[in-house]
């Protein structure tokens, strides 16, 4: 993945010139120590092939104010939701409220986080700024976002320019790490320059609205023009009783110009202050949604009580099938320590990309007891006397979207082939992908796979090859299996 948006992430102190004044009542920030101030940001991008919008939580956390009107201040920053539009087609990935808006405990609670600022707005210290998260499209680090200037005193219109350091980030995945790969980031800096013209009208009651006219551009051009360049307008709404940014509008455009290519994204900035009723609700949400995974995990703990362990190596006496091709996600192998055939399966669903798919595969080797809970994993087990012999998987090259097992009469030292049925297909299927494993009359033992957020790949783990898998095996011949069709009804 290679990205070509710069971002701020570095600045001197501001220079202010006085344009016109005013005698307005001064105006001041107002966070107070305990009382956090959230918003909702969205960021749109109009990309040459398709649009992006994301949506973004902020919530700022003053931890000390100076008697001089400094204000320390920690934040925690999600991006929850992201969609693209393309070819009038939309598609969305995420959507939960961010997890710092309901629980007491906040995501970075490290003075490394800090920023101070004064009563106007304006930064006057960052602790390690390049620690900072960055925004694309120069927008600049995340903590200043709605941290917005107000005007100095006896002032209406002022403007402020600084040199800033911006930079361009490529990123290349190689083999290796948890998930089967990790980024290698390269970065090149540019200095810039950036203007910004600030015009505050007449306060409407406990309102002041400010004016913004926004330029930036580096130092590096290509035949008079700014390799890099973001310029555009906006405004936002200063809360004088709240003492916090009400809302906040930007139109601007990134042009990025280099030999032979140029480059013009036009990005869209809204963002909002968070009302204390919108607050509750989305704590109630997410303290729900806390609630609702702790009850998945005690469900799917109870189930792995009487399924599958992760083990590392194979036991002696046990081999693996081939899998579904995936890179993603890090190996597993879930077996039971006992040796005991696989009669079922516990699954949960999840999704990806708008596809539906299989989050978690858990193998059963004994019947659970049922879950009363309304998200509890599917189960499907065999019937009595009956176990696990082969699969059919439907997956892409990057999760395992539906399975459905072949069930098989166990005997004394193997499965009955003859005596195979089918069970349901568990998840919704997708594309004519269709492959099987197993099949041969061999107990299987476990399931083996690679693991992410779902199940990116999925096989077999059954007992040491029977001789009649050899090619050469001069013996008789293996019965046909009745289940090699996988619309087979039994």
């Amino acid at each position: 993945m290679r990205r070509v948006i710069p971002a701020v992430f570095s600045a001197v102190v501001a220079l202010f010139v006085t344009i016109s004044s005013a005698t307005a009542a001064q105006p001041a920030y107002g966070f107070k120590v305990g009382e956090p101030v959230c918003y909702e940001i969205k960021i749109t991008q109009e990309l040459p092939e398709r649009s992006r919008t994301t949506v973004n939580y902020i919530k700022y956390r003053p931890s000390a104010v100076s008697a001089d009107g400094q204000i320390t201040l920690r934040y925690d920053w999600a991006t929850t939701s992201t969609s693209e539009t393309s070819g009038g087609s939309t598609r969305t990935m995420g959507g939960r409220p961010p997890a710092f808006l309901g629980g007491p405990q906040p995501m970075d609670d490290t003075p490394s986080s800090e920023t101070i600022i004064d009563s106007l707005g304006n930064v006057v210290k960052v602790t390690r700024p390049s620690a900072n998260l960055q925004l694309d499209d120069l927008l600049g680090p995340a903590y200043g976002l709605m941290l917005l200037p107000l005007p100095p005193a006896g002032q209406t219109t002022w403007n402020t320019q600084r040199p800033v350091v911006a930079y361009n980030e490529s990123v290349r995945q190689e083999p290796g790490g948890m998930w089967g790969h990790h980024d290698v980031t390269t970065r090149t800096e540019r200095a810039c320059k950036e203007s910004v013209t600030f015009t505050a009208a007449a306060p409407v009651g406990d309102l002041l609205t400010v004016q913004r006219t926004y330029d930036l551009a580096s130092d590096l051009k290509l035949n008079d023009t700014p390799v890099d360049h973001l310029s555009g307008t906006g405004q936002y709404v200063f809360d004088l009783k709240k003492g916090a940014v009400k809302t906040f509008e930007s139109k601007l455009v990134y042009a990025m110009t280099q030999e032979n290519v140029s480059i013009k994204v036009p990005v869209t900035v809204t963002a909002r202050r968070l009302e204390d009723s919108e607050l509750a609700k989305m704590k109630a949400d997410v303290d729900a949604q806390i609630a609702k995974d702790a009850q998945q995990t005690a469900e799917r703990e109870k189930q792995e009580a009487v399924g599958g362990k992760e083990v590392r190596e194979l036991p002696a006496g046990m081999t693996k099938t081939k899998s579904t091709p995936s890179r993603g996600g890090g190996d597993f192998i879930r077996i039971n320590a006992e040796g005991k055939s696989v009669i079922g399966f516990s699954v949960t669903h999840g999704s990806w990309g708008g596809q539906k798919v299989l989050r978690m595969i858990q193998p059963l080797y004994e019947k659970p007891e049922a879950s009363k809970a309304k998200d509890a994993p599917q189960v499907v087990l065999a019937k009595d006397g009956y176990a696990l012999g082969g699969l059919w998987v439907n997956a892409d090259d990057t999760n395992v979207i539906a399975i459905r097992p072949i069930f098989m009469k166990k005997n004394a030292t193997n499965l009955d082939i003859k005596s195979a049925y089918v069970g349901p297909w568990i998840g919704t299927l997708s594309g004519p992908s269709r492959v099987r494993f197993g099949g041969t009359g061999q107990f299987v033992t476990g399931i083996f796979g690679r693991q992410g957020l779902n199940t990116a790949a999925i096989g077999l783990v059954i007992q040491e090859a029977d001789p009649t898998d050899d090619p050469n095996f001069k013996g008789d011949p293996k019965p046909k299996d009745p289940t090699d069709d996988p619309n087979f009804k039994g």
